[in-house]
């Protein structure tokens, strides 16, 4: 039950970073995202959202809040283990994305010290799912 509520948790969350993300990312580049992925056929889009809703979620907690927090974890504390692994997954975003994406990976991080791995990876898949896949839906109602 905690990793559906912590899904639907981050696909809540996900408009009010995107929201920020918004604020902070030229315009030109948001519209060229959005007209290329209007551009692709359906097969292609689910295909997409199959990879960044699930795949790269995983891919990218066992590396950051598997792998990488469980070997700075024996050399410091959760805590500092913790901010490390968030600074680093936000700046791997790049920036703008950086800025808005380091709210989640403290989130995340928070929740690998006090809870877990799957956790992690129930938040961040719903993160992904409110910013791909629950878009589309809303505009098609």
């Amino acid at each position: 039950m905690r990793l559906i509520a912590l899904f639907v948790l981050g696909a809540a969350c996900n408009p009010l970073l995107s929201a920020a993300q918004r604020a902070v990312t030229p315009s030109e580049q948001l519209d060229q995202i959005d007209a290329l992925l209007q551009a692709q056929p359906a097969w292609i889009l689910a295909t997409t959202a199959v990879v960044l809703v699930i795949v790269i979620p995983v891919l990218e907690e066992l590396i950051f809040r598997g792998f990488l927090y469980y070997v700075l974890r024996r050399a410091c504390s959760p805590a500092a283990a913790g901010a490390a692994v968030a600074a680093l997954f936000s700046a791997m975003h790049g920036w703008p994305a950086a800025l808005w994406l380091l709210p989640l990976a403290a989130g995340l991080s928070v929740l690998r010290a006090r809870y877990g791995l799957a956790e992690c990876i129930a938040l961040h898949c719903g993160f992904n799912f409110g910013g791909v896949v629950l878009p589309q839906v809303l505009a098609c109602i």
